[in-house]
């Protein structure tokens, strides 16, 4: 039977993690008796026990399937992973998170009779073993219009660019290559995913577990980071229509202000020029700015 639904885990030496991530989902899908979920997963140059397990799971249990990859990059990794599913739907889980125990046929159910391009949930940070959601119920979506969902994205408060806790219609992704580079791959694609997608659907519900690490390197940011993100703000900035220059405006206030020293001149040059093209008194009247970011524009 072909899937209606590919979850792709990708992983990169996290023998510490992986086990507790593929048992989650093992979990949320062995009573899901139509097995129409495939789960392909991705162990991208894992020199440590991650293969072990990952091999283990792909023998062991039923729709589980093993890759491997020596990208190194993971939206060489992502892309790899989207050519070699088969289901209807998408959705990507690190290997160093985990999702909690829910309704998967329900999720489904609505994804194949609403004819979803989106899905959005939430996504819970885990920064201790209390904050961890076992379990959650499928709360009934709400449709986002294409300019309400841009809107929301670019507020940043309700949801991110995340790829993860996301269901994406594979025609989406067919047709878009994520672009390979090193971080922000999510950030970088997701105008575009907003910009193709008609049937946009977010549920108040929490279908993934972020677990936040203080010691982790993906956290921190560096000057190659920092330029990647300048790029992403002046790709919003570039594919959204001129009524969303304000909120995009935010972003770079932020990014310079947080990083400018990261910044290489040419990224802080242009993020400046973004500021200084848009209409301060549009800006400052615009109910959907934050107040504090009205007033971080001052500082600049």
């Amino acid at each position: 039977m072909i899937p209606i639904l590919s979850i792709i885990v990708t992983a990169h030496n996290f023998e510490s993690f992986i086990y507790n991530c593929l048992a989650s989902i093992k979990k949320c899908i062995e009573s899901y008796s139509r097995h129409e979920v495939e789960v392909i997963l991705i162990d991208d140059k894992s020199v440590d026990k991650t293969s072990n397990i990952m091999i283990e799971f792909a023998n062991s249990e039923k729709g589980f399937k093993y890759l491997r990859t020596e990208f190194g990059n993971i939206g060489k990794v992502r892309n790899f992973a989207i050519q070699n599913s088969n289901g209807q739907y998408i959705t990507f889980i690190d290997g160093d998170d985990t999702i909690p125990k829910f309704d998967i046929a329900k999720v489904i159910d609505f994804l194949v009779s609403h004819k979803v391009d989106i899905l959005i949930s939430r996504i819970n940070d885990v920064n201790k073993e209390s904050d961890y959601v076992g379990q959650s119920i499928f709360a009934s979506p709400s449709k986002l219009t294409q300019h309400k969902a841009i809107q929301e994205f670019l507020i940043h408060k309700k949801f991110q660019a995340h790829l993860c806790s996301k269901f994406f219609n594979k025609s989406l992704l067919k047709n878009l290559n994520i672009p390979e580079v090193p971080c922000y791959e999510d950030a970088l694609i997701f105008p575009d995913l907003l910009i193709k997608s008609k049937n946009i659907f977010i549920t108040n519900s929490i279908f993934y577990n972020y677990i936040k690490r203080s010691n982790s390197l993906s956290n921190e940011i560096n000057n190659y980071k920092a330029d990647i993100m300048a790029d992403v703000i002046l790709y919003m900035n570039e594919k959204f229509d001129g009524k969303y220059r304000n909120l995009v405006a935010t972003h770079a206030v932020e990014h310079i202000l947080k990083n400018e020293n990261l910044l290489s001149y040419e990224k802080k040059l242009n993020l400046k020029r973004l500021i200084k093209d848009i209409n301060k008194i549009s800006y400052f009247i615009d109910p959907h700015v934050r107040f504090s970011f009205k007033k971080k524009l001052l500082k600049l």
